[in-house]
């Protein structure tokens, strides 16, 4: 499950299923009370004691997972929450190594580190007396064993060796600790619930292989797609064959020439605290002068958005006002004043001085040899470029007419 998708609410739900079921048939062997909540960090442990039913922001309440008169049978569920490296097994006495080798002597080496019961019982005493343990990994990317007869990676070297070495070692710490668990209490099942489900380099596996027991796999992409993550984890290599190169490796250099032109003057209007301008002073200088007057005399913070032509436009500088009139003609630069104060008054705050376009967008843009050198190099791309400008140029305006008609 991609990052952001729920992990813990699912957690929170097989949780609330298992110990209601576990209570209200005392004899089947298909539920229990005792969970065993790992994660990579303290970070993510301290994260998940929302899955605690006493803790004062416990999802099966604050969420609504069940309903009230079944709050009671999940208080007696028996959870511990632990990060992997607890199952690293500890020294029981702290010696120094003169003060090891004099209580050695002769004798056979000695053994101060705890056993795999005791490792148990210090890290989670509350499941001792349960069996069938159902545990519960978050973010296991580090929970596997290596590939049995896997030659180390020649080709991994310095830092990648080293970040090889420390992965598979938490690995191992992580299934071993497991493995104890199981020997000692028995595992019921072990539930997987991570963003990157795959083996990491220096497994003995091709890096990203999927893990065998994946059985369900709501992936990054789908989480985009479904709107639930806005921040995704770009990749930054690849293993495809051959000299293409993965439109994932770039991906900004990809799509950015493809993504809608953001709007500066409407983002500060919906804050509806700002006053906000647009003016092109080629095209009407009373407006700008009106509206740098309101700016100036409105009680709060005010931006002007001003258009500005640019020698790097590829025109006539001497004819540079010129391209504001094509460009507020046109539809592409529409002039209007947002001011909250008309609010108070009933008003509306949007007044729209641009009258509807008349002139075609390619009037405006053609006019610029930056255009021009694209429709020369690739005059297919240049038109889809041109009608999708186009486009988004009539839904802005749309925009702005509409916003501008309301009636307060």
């Amino acid at each position: 499950m991609a990052t952001g998708s729920g992990k813990t609410i699912v957690m929170a739900m097989l949780i609330a299923w298992q110990t209601i079921n576990a209570v209200r048939r005392p004899q089947s062997k298909r539920f229990t009370r005792g969970f065993l909540v790992v994660t990579p960090g303290l970070t993510i442990k301290d994260r998940l004691r929302v899955l605690q039913p006493n803790d004062p922001d416990s999802y099966y309440k604050d969420r609504e997972l069940v309903p009230g008169d079944m709050l009671d049978d999940v208080n007696r569920a028996k959870i511990v929450i632990t990060n992997f490296h607890a199952f690293k097994l500890r020294e029981r006495i702290d010696l120094s190594k003169g003060g090891r080798s004099l209580l050695q002597g002769r004798g056979e080496e000695l053994q101060t580190l705890e056993t795999e019961g005791q490792m148990l019982q210090r890290v989670m005493p509350d499941l001792m007396g349960l069996k069938n343990i159902l545990v519960l990994n978050d973010e296991a990317h580090h929970c596997y064993r290596e590939k049995p007869g896997a030659e180390e990676e020649e080709d991994l070297k310095g830092d990648d060796r080293k970040e090889a070495e420390k992965n598979n070692e938490a690995a191992r710490l992580w299934i071993s600790g497991l493995e104890a668990v199981n020997r000692k209490l028995g595992v019921a099942r072990v539930m997987d619930l991570s963003a990157t489900p795959f083996f990491l380099r220096g497994s003995g596996y091709a890096e990203g292989t999927l893990f065998p027991w994946t059985m369900s796999d709501f992936s990054l992409m789908d989480a985009i797609e479904c709107g639930i993550v806005k921040l995704p984890r770009v990749p930054v290599a690849q293993n495809i064959p051959g000299d293409e190169m993965p439109m994932f490796r770039n991906l900004w250099e990809n799509i950015r020439k493809d993504m809608p032109k953001k709007d500066l003057g409407s983002i500060a209007m919906s804050y509806g605290n700002i006053y906000v301008a647009q003016v092109a002073y080629g095209a009407n200088m009373t407006q700008l002068v009106r509206a740098l007057h309101e700016a100036e005399a409105y009680p709060g913070p005010s931006l002007t958005i001003a258009y500005a032509h640019c020698i790097e436009h590829g025109i006539d500088m001497t004819s540079g006002t010129d391209l504001h009139k094509d460009a507020v003609e046109s539809g592409f630069w529409p002039l209007y004043r947002f001011n909250p104060a008309l609010a108070a008054e009933g008003k509306n705050p949007l007044q729209l001085d641009s009258k509807t376009p008349s002139k075609g967008i390619e009037e405006f843009m053609y006019k610029q040899n930056r255009f021009r050198v694209l429709r020369q190099a690739d005059p297919k791309r240049a038109e889809q470029l041109l009608q999708s400008i186009r486009q988004d140029v009539a839904t802005r305006w749309k925009y702005f007419e509409q916003m501008a008609n309301l009636d307060l």
